[in-house]
């Protein structure tokens, strides 16, 4: 009967240490997680940020084009009216101008992305805390008292 007892109690412990590695083992793997969405975000705010800076370059080339566009007709000496529709190119310029102003704000908006605060994850686990109960457990099923203090 004894026997059966012991072998029964080394069954509970081995089913208890075996339960509580596989709750370490979730909580790595989460926290492993958190820190591979967290690389992947910071990565793509880096990323975003040097493709709105390039873009941001060559808009400014267009943008330029565009505003000296109306001086350089002026300069050519032709009367917008006597242009075939007249209207249809000052819709296309507005049109245009709109366009680079919505292209703009976006890339602004796309250079905030990356400055926000890095993404903190709340998740922290203390092992002392999870040994200190693992160890309560086992005593307990063991009939054993572990001390509050083991290294004093």
């Amino acid at each position: 009967m004894r026997e059966w007892e012991m072998t029964l109690r080394r069954d509970l412990e081995f089913f208890t240490v075996q339960k509580e590695r596989d709750h370490l083992l979730k909580e790595k793997l989460s926290v492993l997680h958190n820190m591979m969405i967290k690389d992947r975000v910071i990565s793509l705010g880096i990323l975003a940020s040097g493709l709105g800076h390039h873009v941001r370059n060559s808009l400014v080339a267009v943008k330029t084009y565009l505003d000296l566009a109306p001086s350089k007709l002026k300069d050519e000496v032709l009367d917008m009216e006597e242009l075939r529709n007249p209207n249809y190119w000052l819709d296309f310029y507005n049109h245009v101008q709109s366009q680079v102003r919505r292209i703009t704000d976006l890339l602004r908006n796309l250079g905030l992305i990356s400055e926000y605060p890095p993404i903190q994850f709340s998740d922290e686990l203390v092992i002392q805390d999870i040994l200190q109960t693992v160890l309560e457990k086992l005593g307990i099923l063991l009939g054993i008292k572990f001390s509050e203090n083991p290294r004093g």
